[in-house]
């Protein structure tokens, strides 16, 4: 009896969890942008494996990611790790709209990767 409760509060998790993406993939996105082409999951398929191996920082939903309306870098006080998956670098830049550091430097630019991806 008390496992069948306990699959339901997953559920009503797992549900407020999808209300709560939809919600800022809504918010945050500002305009429909037109792009062709398939668009490539391997960065996603990364970020959820990045997710499950422990407690992450926050990443918004890809929609809100690749919308290309309001990425603008700014200042860190404090140099925080790159969050794109597989970098290992370090960064005091961090994208306003989704509050992530990002590295960037000359032979590797994460910041761009992660918005295009």
């Amino acid at each position: 009896m008390l496992g069948f409760y306990i699959e339901e509060l997953r559920l009503l998790k797992a549900t407020a969890d999808f209300c709560m993406e939809i919600a800022h993939c809504i918010c945050c996105s500002v305009s429909n942008s037109v792009r062709n082409g398939r668009p490539s999951n391997d960065l996603e398929v990364q970020i959820q494996a990045k997710k499950s191996r422990g407690p992450t920082a926050h990443m918004p939903p890809r929609d809100v990611r690749q919308n290309q309306v309001g990425h603008f870098p700014s200042h860190l006080d404090v140099r925080q790790r790159c969050k794109m998956p597989g970098c290992k670098g370090f960064s005091w830049v961090q994208c306003d709209k989704c509050a992530v550091a990002l590295y960037f430097h000359k032979g590797k630019n994460c910041y761009k990767m992660f918005h295009l991806q």
